[in-house]
């Protein structure tokens, strides 16, 4: 859901989150057949936003998309590399599958004791889409609340409730 983090999705209210989870590693993915790549005009666009809030340990902890199984797109998920809270845009050459059907697997390998995390989001194929409307026409962005978690923990005013074995 698109609040993890404290961070929006990039468009709409889902993304998709692999990697490791409190301090648990886990292999995630998501997979779909059948995509069409135009003649002309065939680059894939997508969203990612990467965090490691683990001191890196030296795994292979990585974001990935592969196409036909094959990788055109790797991200070591460590913390030089951590966006977080910015979504950031990948084009990804795809004319050596023009006209074709493809199957585009977008994952996260978080391998050691720390974990590497990635989100995915607003993924296109063809020309750059425009950025999505954040409200809609007639309406304003309004900060009901806006706190940084950083430093002590929880701030001020706040009580964790651990509703899970030490997550």
């Amino acid at each position: 859901w698109s609040g993890i983090w404290g961070v929006a999705a990039y468009n709409g209210t889902m993304d998709f989150w692999a990697g490791g989870y409190c301090g648990i590693p886990a292999t995630t993915s998501v997979t779909q057949a059948g995509i069409p790549i135009p003649a002309v005009d065939n680059d894939l666009h997508f969203w990612y936003l990467a965090y490691r809030p683990d001191a890196d340990d030296g795994d292979n902890d990585r974001g990935y998309l592969n196409v036909n199984g094959t990788p055109v797109w790797t991200l070591p998920l460590i913390q030089a590399n951590n966006t977080y809270p910015n979504w950031v845009e990948v084009v990804v050459p795809m004319a050596a599958y023009a006209g074709q059907n493809v199957t585009l697997e977008f994952g996260a390998v978080s391998e050691g004791a720390s974990t590497g995390n990635v989100r995915i989001d607003y993924i296109t194929v063809g020309a750059a889409p425009p950025p999505p409307d954040r409200c809609p026409a007639g309406y304003n962005e309004v900060t009901v609340l806006s706190q940084d978690f950083s430093g002590a923990f929880p701030p001020a005013g706040w009580t964790v409730a651990d509703s899970t074995t030490n997550c």
